[in-house]
């Protein structure tokens, strides 16, 4: 079976046979998953009420110094990690 091929695609985020394989045995869940998992919450989430990060940003978020986590800093610098919370619902 090829690891490369496509199974899964949801919300702009695409997961191959690869990345569904951390759930055989006894593996981390990695970033792919998490990040299509935090994006179909966000897209469930109808009266968006709630902010799902990618795995990507919480990773830097949490690497970073707490002085430096400014609401407006963190929009500016990692916006192409935010969830298009302007998706329709329904």
């Amino acid at each position: 079976m090829d690891p490369s091929e496509e199974l899964v695609s949801l919300y702009g985020t695409h997961l191959t046979r690869g990345n569904l394989g951390c759930f055989e045995g006894s593996h981390w869940i990695g970033n792919e998953v998490m990040d299509a998992y935090c994006r179909f919450l966000q897209h469930e989430d109808s009266g968006s009420t709630k902010l799902f990060i990618s795995p990507y940003l919480a990773e830097i978020m949490v690497q970073s110094k707490p002085k430096k986590l400014a609401k407006d800093s963190i929009l500016n610098q990692y916006e192409r990690f935010l969830y298009d919370t302007t998706i329709p619902y329904g």
